[in-house]
């Protein structure tokens, strides 16, 4: 518990005894696995702090490798015991997980372009190979990825200048840190294989990087492992930590919370599992979603312990049978069904990450969209599917931002126009949507053959209700007051609007905006009421004359208001239009 409020210790010094408030806690019991434990609320309020975490709490009896004599752990995430338990987390799950074998491709002898070879365990050099005349069609390889931050200055590079020199052979001692601590785990766990962008991409092709880059879905999910520096923020950080090992083990407490008798039970952060991965900054970068979501066995060097995860387990060295209570990657045999049936889901999660370069927002995603694509045959759409695109189209800016970039990467229709995070409303068998639009015609140019990569232009062609409406800004900037039907209804509605990004945030107090009625959507299927009405603001593309662009969403979302929109579109008093969306 101490250790869950280390961020508040100042709150402890400084504070007067006197002023202290007793912690209060709420007990809510679970179950997992068919075994109850017990998640505890435990929280503290005064007048100069509120706090609250979550705490879970399982009986030992259940859990006996948690208990004392715990394994050994050491002081560093380098030493030979920690280095063993990672390989024999990778020999379990290479013997005896059929279903690990992740999204591998078709042809099960695909290799990389290009590895790095780390040579045998004393090698005092690596080189790179070019498999097709270093290794042979036809030959089976294994090989590891590193999934790492670049940093703002990445100074060992594969050019065409120097890949003679680099297939000659150079030094270990001069790599960057991390990369000569991925030789080690590499050298222990026995593979002698690895693939490192920026030394297995010619950085100055632009030729080699566009065909390496349509490969990253078979790059990652052909691996044996991925491994990820996840607590270092450049390629100098290093794989390796010193930890207190105390920190990393639950604790021990005796208590009747969960079976009403008193027992010991182990006690620990609700949260321990993604608070570790995700304290550093590398799970947050937008390269690295896919990379992790591909590979079909992830080892993470977090800042105090080697933490596991494939398709079947989930394994850290603070608890080596996995964190009781905590939900393992879905059996990689399903994961393309939950692609198909969560992709809203993971575009809203991959819209979080953060880019160096915010014009790979759609590039970094190809793997993915490669993988679905060959699941489903439907066709792709600067990250949507035709196939669903009534409903992908309907996405909102949850938190609107400034254009980071000027270059083209996507349509403004797009999810990918934009920068920042997004929510989509995706198909829900409990709700009754209806779309007023169809699809006439859609349209994607890519600078090469793969639908998932460059995108140059496109087009989206709409037939449905199309009007202005003459709007004043109501009592929040979000809130605006209109007449709908080109002026001609009687009554004033109100409205939120959800701009797409900062720069259409700022609103005249009053004008006309153009609308393309959208979708209504009932609270349930059978419902004859709407309950809110989403419409899509455009405006002119100048330099596409007729055409128009997207600027945001318009939503009537109050009672009164949602049955008079209502109203004017069944009785036709909105002009059905035929528009196109650039």
């Amino acid at each position: 518990m101490r250790r869950a409020l280390e961020d508040e210790t100042a709150y402890w010094k400084t504070l007067d005894e006197n002023s202290w408030t007793p912690l209060s806690f709420a007990p809510r019991r679970h179950v997992a696995g068919g075994k109850a434990y017990t998640v505890l609320y435990v929280y503290v309020e005064n007048q100069f702090i509120s706090l609250y975490r979550f705490f879970n709490l399982f009986p030992a009896k259940d859990h006996p490798t948690c208990l004392s004599p715990f394994p050994p752990v050491e002081k560093s995430t380098s030493s030979k015991t920690s280095l063993d338990t990672a390989l024999n987390w990778l020999r379990q799950c290479s013997v005896s997980h059929e279903n690990c074998a992740g999204f591998s491709s078709p042809t099960s002898d695909w290799i990389p372009t290009r590895l790095v070879d780390t040579g045998l365990e004393d090698d005092q050099k690596w080189k790179v190979i070019v498999t097709k005349d270093d290794v042979g069609p036809g030959v089976p390889i294994s090989y590891i990825t590193l999934s790492y931050r670049w940093g703002s200055r990445q100074t060992t590079l594969l050019s065409s200048s120097n890949l003679p020199s680099f297939r000659a052979g150079k030094p270990v001692a001069l790599l960057p840190l991390t990369f000569r601590d991925l030789f080690v785990v590499a050298r222990h766990v026995g593979i002698r294989y690895v693939w490192i962008d920026c030394l297995c991409i010619i950085q100055d092709s632009v030729a080699d990087w566009d065909a390496e880059a349509s490969s990253m879905r078979n790059i990652y999910a052909n691996a044996f492992c991925n491994v990820a520096a996840t607590a270092s923020n450049d390629p100098d950080g290093g794989l390796f930590r010193e930890r207190d090992t105390d920190t990393i083990r639950p604790g021990i407490v005796e208590s009747t919370l969960t079976t009403g008798t008193l027992e010991r039970s182990l006690i620990f952060t609700s949260n321990y599992w993604y608070s570790r991965l995700y304290r550093g900054t590398l799970h947050h970068r937008g390269w690295v979603f896919q990379e992790c979501f591909l590979a079909p066995r992830l080892l993470d060097f977090t800042q105090d312990q080697i933490m596991w995860e494939c398709g079947q387990t989930h394994k850290c060295e603070g608890f080596v049978d996995g964190v009781p209570g905590h939900e393992p990657s879905v059996d990689q045999s399903q994961k393309t069904e939950r692609t198909l049936r969560e992709w809203t889901h993971l575009v809203m999660q991959y819209s979080e990450c953060h880019f160096t370069r915010p014009e790979d927002r759609l590039n970094a995603f190809s793997g993915v969209a490669n993988l679905f694509q060959e699941a489903t045959g439907y066709r792709y759409l600067a990250g949507m599917w035709e196939e669903e695109l009534l409903h992908q189209l309907c996405w909102t800016a949850t938190e609107p931002g400034p254009r980071l970039s000027t270059k083209y990467r996507a349509p403004s229709w797009s999810w990918a126009s934009i920068d920042g995070p997004v929510y989509i409303r995706g198909p829900n068998a409990k709700k009754a949507i209806d779309f007023f639009v169809r699809v006439e015609d859609v349209g994607m140019i890519t600078k090469g053959a793969d639908p998932t990569l460059n995108v140059v232009d496109g087009f989206l062609t709409l037939h449905g209700p199309f009007g202005t409406a003459r709007y004043s800004q109501g009592r929040e900037t979000e809130h605006l007051i209109i007449h709908l039907g080109n002026g001609r209804s009687p009554e004033k509605m109100n409205a939120r609007w959800l701009p797409d990004t900062t720069d259409d945030e700022k609103l005249p107090r009053s004008g006309i905006i153009q609308l393309v009625f959208w979708k209504r959507e009932a609270a349930c299927e059978g419902s004859p009421e709407p309950y809110f009405i989403d419409c899509i603001v455009v405006e002119g593309a100048q330099e596409e004359g007729g055409k128009f662009r997207r600027a945001g969403i318009l939503r009537i979302d109050e009672e009164r208001d949602v049955s008079l929109a209502n109203t004017l579109l069944l009785s036709d008093q909105i002009e059905k239009r035929t528009i196109t969306l650039v």
